[in-house]
């Protein structure tokens, strides 16, 4: 093998990557206009304009406030508030 060849295994594993990560149901839209988003289990954020959210992260069991940034935010919550003081928007949860 030649440096910089890509290897048959190699395109296998960044398939069975992308499929995993492109089925239905592993990124949906976050609508907290009319109540709090709560799908259940555990997520990361996808932000389109950053700011603030309130939620609740897989640690706390209180509500926190915490700035958002513009694209991917490496933390895992459980819940989006629906808060006035919410700024951030265009949200996508990512399981």
């Amino acid at each position: 093998m030649k440096e910089g060849e890509i290897t048959p295994r190699f395109l296998t594993i960044i398939q069975k990557f992308a499929d995993a990560v492109l089925q239905p149901g592993n990124i949906q839209a976050i609508d907290v206009s009319a109540a709090d988003y709560d799908p259940g289990k555990s997520f990361s954020l996808l932000v389109g304009t950053g700011g603030t959210l309130k939620v609740v992260d897989t640690v706390h069991v209180a509500e926190i406030a915490i700035p958002v940034q513009t694209g991917y935010n490496p933390i895992r919550i459980t819940k989006v508030i629906k808060d006035v003081g919410n700024t951030a928007s265009d949200l996508w949860a990512l399981f």
